[in-house]
């Protein structure tokens, strides 16, 4: 995996109006192009299917099948 862009998205309607501006329009749309351009259709499943791994079951702790707006979010993502 190769990065191509790196952008601090918005955490609030407030810093929206910050986020679009030239610099991050052109880095969405580098990484928009890269994809369609380098991204190709699966042509072996089978091949899929040895290389993938299962998600890992640590993972669904960190998924609440509740909705709750007041609830506290543990993850941070900058």
């Amino acid at each position: 995996m190769q990065e191509i862009g790196q952008l601090t998205f918005p955490r609030s309607l407030e810093e929206l109006a910050s986020f679009v501006n030239l610099k991050n329009i052109r880095t969405l749309l580098m990484v928009t192009e890269t994809f369609w351009r380098l991204c190709r259709p699966l042509q072996d499943e089978e091949f899929w299917e040895t290389k993938r791994r299962p998600t890992h079951p640590a993972t669904y702790s960190l998924i609440d099948s509740t909705k709750d707006r007041r609830r506290f979010c543990a993850l941070r993502l900058e």
